[in-house]
């Protein structure tokens, strides 16, 4: 994923990390896009990629209307997270099933709760 973000052509629209300054009062001034890369990182974390995952992913990202818009280059990388996040769904619902039937083969009196 890294070589496709610093590769693509795209990538030069992408963000750029600008340090923050300190105020005399200890408290940190950051540039204006610095809340666009929170709301990205956030819209990706929200989206179940991993941190690791994000700071790859980040440098070939645009926010565009407040929506998170990849290079090209990196949509074969989020169809493959995609699946990885499918895999998972699809292990808990198993889990819940499984889960599920032990629930409903408990007595009548363990099912209640206590109190």
């Amino acid at each position: 994923m890294i070589e496709a973000s610093t590769a693509s052509g795209e990538a030069s629209n992408s963000f750029h990390r600008h340090p923050a300054s300190r105020r005399t009062n200890g408290y940190r001034d950051y540039h204006d896009d610095a809340v666009d890369v929170v709301r990205t990182i956030r819209t990706l974390l929200d989206a179940g990629l991993t941190t690791r995952t994000i700071a790859q992913l980040l440098p070939c990202v645009r926010l565009i209307g407040g929506q998170a818009v990849p290079c090209s280059d990196l949509l074969a990388d989020l169809h493959h997270e995609r699946r990885r996040i499918e895999d998972h769904i699809a292990a808990l619902t198993t889990s819940q099933r499984i889960l599920d039937t032990v629930i409903a083969a408990a007595e009548p009196s363990v099912l209640e709760p206590p109190g």
